[in-house]
């Protein structure tokens, strides 16, 4: 038998010893009634694999030794008598269970699934009543049997309500974990498109020039001037494989993922959830201050998602010391939309100032490793803030902060009620 087997054999024993100990008395006979049993069809819902002989034998026999071991502790007698016959119960349910189970590999998928249930518990009792002798039964003892069998099997779908009810509970919490990382994976990718597009376009300017110098080394009478025409030939081709690739993510994106209207609180609470766990994961500590004094619906979300994102994340990652305080803001402001990242700790220097939007320019380096930043981050910000919103983009840093402000028009963000029907 596997491990897992075992643990669950014995885990399901124990639950349905601990569950027997809370009976009744039917008929003022010795007949006790517990709901331990409903217990059994239960695991099978929740693990589909699971022993119900052994599991079965177990807690009869758990049950048996128990209740012998309580009666010796309160009388001082050691007597099993009316009381091992409750272990037949269990042996006959649990076979009967498992040839159910066998034979139709029984689920609860529907109500009639637990018609079966009722006459394994009514079967189980009988053969239990008859090993301790009672006869023939009256017709109220039979209908009292029946009672029980069906009070039990209701209890076996309350259970399956309750355990559809949390699995859809988290299903649904699942549901949304996975639309929030699937938003930011898109402005991640949404984000990489834009700065590939800017980089072909640089492809075409590098050909551009190539080629101009091939035709002046050839008009000077240069005879090394092919190489410079074979430079533009590759740079030609190199740049078509690359559109491809391009166009390629463009498509599927499109295809897998239609623009969608999203609330920009919904928006702003996606990306602030995310930069807490960034920050979390990274060991920093921060101080938020966040103000949002507007909101609207945009159809625009993952090219928004993606500034404020950039401009987030460099303002985590200038922490010292492990500790970074950050301040937020959106708010509207005669017809346009102002989002503002202030922190505070060591300020941008007048000599890098200009060049911060410059494509490859970073100021992030890993001394541990040798690893440079990118320096596409505040590049791509300010293309999408010019190019996407037609926004402006201001830098503020002296002292002990910097602050960064888009300002985008309402116009270019927000959808009126009458664009999203």
């Amino acid at each position: 038998m596997e491990r897992e087997t075992i643990r669950r054999t014995a885990l399901s024993a124990l639950l349905m010893i601990a569950a027997a100990q809370f009976s009744l008395n039917l008929f003022r006979s010795q007949l006790l009634i517990s709901i331990a049993v409903v217990l059994m069809p239960f695991f099978v819902m929740i693990w589909e694999r699971y022993p119900v002989i052994p599991a079965a034998l177990l807690a009869g026999v758990g049950n048996f030794a128990l209740r012998v071991l309580i009666g010796w502790l309160g009388t001082g007698v050691l007597d099993g008598s009316g009381l091992w016959q409750e272990m037949v119960f269990y042996l006959v349910y649990g076979l009967l269970f498992y040839l159910l189970c066998r034979k139709t590999a029984w689920s609860f998928a529907g109500w009639r699934q637990l018609l079966p249930l009722v006459a394994i518990d009514y079967g189980s009792n009988l053969a239990e009543l008859a090993c301790r002798g009672q006869g023939l039964l009256s017709l109220q003892m039979h209908a009292g049997l029946l009672a029980v069998a069906l009070l039990r099997t209701a209890l076996v779908a309350s259970l399956w309500l309750v355990l559809r009810s949390q699995r859809l509970t988290l299903l649904r919490q699942e549901h949304a974990e996975r639309y929030r990382q699937l938003i930011l994976l898109i402005s991640r990718l949404k984000g990489e498109i834009i700065w590939m597009q800017k980089t072909s376009a640089m492809m075409e300017d590098t050909m551009n020039t190539a080629y101009k110098l091939y035709t002046r080394l050839q008009a000077q009478g240069v005879s090394d001037c092919v190489q410079a025409l074979s430079i533009s030939k590759d740079i030609h081709e190199i740049k078509k494989e690359y559109q491809l690739v391009i166009r390629g993510l463009s498509e599927a994106m499109e295809e897998d993922m239609e623009e969608e209207t999203v609330e920009f609180r919904q928006l702003w609470q996606i990306l602030f959830e995310a930069e807490q766990t960034n920050a979390r994961h990274a060991g920093i500590q921060v101080e938020w201050e966040v103000d949002i004094a507007t909101d609207f619906q945009t159809d625009k979300p993952y090219q928004l998602l993606s500034i404020l994102r950039n401009l987030l994340d460099n303002a985590v990652e200038a922490a010292s010391g492990g500790r970074i305080r950050i301040a937020f803001s959106a708010r509207r402001q005669e017809g346009m939309e102002l989002f503002t990242v202030t922190n505070w700790g060591k300020p941008i220097s007048r000599e890098m100032l200009p060049h911060i939007f410059d494509p490859g320019f970073s100021t992030k380096v890993d001394y541990t490793t040798g690893r440079v930043g990118r320096g596409i981050g505040l590049c791509l910000v300010r293309d999408l803030t010019e190019q996407e919103f037609l926004g402006s983009l201001r830098v503020d840093s002296g002292d002990d902060r910097t602050s960064f402000t888009v300002s985008i028009p309402t116009t270019s963000l927000e959808v009126s009620s009458c664009d999203s029907i």
